[in-house]
């Protein structure tokens, strides 16, 4: 009879884990989730940043040595009437 008591008791205690055990793994899951919602939008950001950064690249070529936003301007608008001079002649 000690024995069934004793089997009665060991189960009543792998219950108990069982259900502490699937209690962790749904919280570990949640996490797991949230985490790779954030990966995922960390990714994305990452992705906007390096478009930004090669957009800026860009610019800065097309600007030259020049920090001043007056000359800056100015080559654009050369570069731009340049541009349209060509189209114009292809055309």
């Amino acid at each position: 009879m000690d024995s069934l008591i004793a089997l009665e008791q060991n189960l009543q205690v792998l219950l108990e884990r069982y259900d502490t055990l699937q209690r962790d793994l749904a919280a570990l899951q949640d996490d797991y989730e949230a985490q790779r919602q954030e990966l995922i939008r960390s990714h994305a950001e990452v992705e906007r940043l390096q478009k930004d950064c090669r957009n800026l690249r860009i610019a800065n070529s097309l600007i030259g040595p020049s920090p001043d936003k007056d000359k800056a301007y100015q080559r654009l608008t050369r570069l731009i009437k340049h541009v349209d001079k060509a189209i114009e002649v292809l055309v």
